[in-house]
């Protein structure tokens, strides 16, 4: 999944655009073991507090410049 449609939409309107992408379940099935699904699920939380915290701080930017 990509956000390449996405940008290139935003950028015609002239509008500002950025995404963020994690990697929850990296090369599944070339490591020759089996994923374990509450593997996947902790990576993902993990993820999304990073994430969160990225847009909590670019908010925060944002207002501070007024």
């Amino acid at each position: 999944m990509t956000a390449g449609s996405e940008a290139t939409v935003a950028k015609e309107l002239g509008i500002a655009y950025a995404a963020i992408c994690t990697v929850d379940n990296y090369a599944h099935g070339i490591r020759g073991e089996t994923v374990d699904y509450r593997e996947i699920v902790k990576k993902a939380g993990e993820s999304a507090r990073v994430c969160l915290e990225i847009v909590f701080n670019s908010v925060r930017r944002l207002l501070e410049r007024g």
